[in-house]
């Protein structure tokens, strides 16, 4: 019963069609154009539950024949889901000093390698000594300092 959750989440699949629309060359290829018509088959048939006679009417312009109610629900692959990339913060004593983008599968020990090795990491850090480095796995980088 979380109504605002499933909005919001349709409004991202929305904003991720638009920004691949916007990728997309004059003369797209077949590729592109049966990946945008899965996702928007995808998202009228999230939307048919919230508003079924608007779904309905973008369905037949999607060019089916059935109603969008017989439509198989889309499967989730959690494969296809798994990000490739993180985006931590890195922070000292507390404070967001730089972002790193790592691969997801990243071990705590390059992590903090790869944070010490920041340019603004090392501004920041110009003459202070690390007390403590705190790693939170796939989420953030704290380095307290004195």
């Amino acid at each position: 019963m979380n109504f605002n959750t499933a909005v919001a989440a349709m409004m991202e699949l929305t904003n991720e069609i638009y920004a691949f629309d916007g990728t997309i060359k004059a003369t797209p290829s077949s590729t592109d154009l049966f990946a945008i018509k899965e996702a928007m088959e995808a998202l009228v048939k999230m939307l048919s539950p919230f508003t079924p006679h608007i779904a309905e009417e973008l369905w037949t312009h999607l060019g089916h024949d059935e109603i969008v109610l017989a439509a198989s629900w889309p499967e989730f692959d959690s494969e296809l889901a798994k990000d490739e990339e993180l985006e931590i913060p890195v922070q000292l004593n507390g404070k967001l000093i730089a972002k790193l983008t790592v691969p997801a599968d990243i071990a705590e020990d390059a992590l903090i390698q790869m944070a010490l090795a920041n340019d603004r990491v090392k501004a920041r850090l110009d003459g202070r000594q690390i007390v403590k480095t705190i790693v939170v796995p796939k989420r953030l980088v704290n380095l307290v300092a004195k």
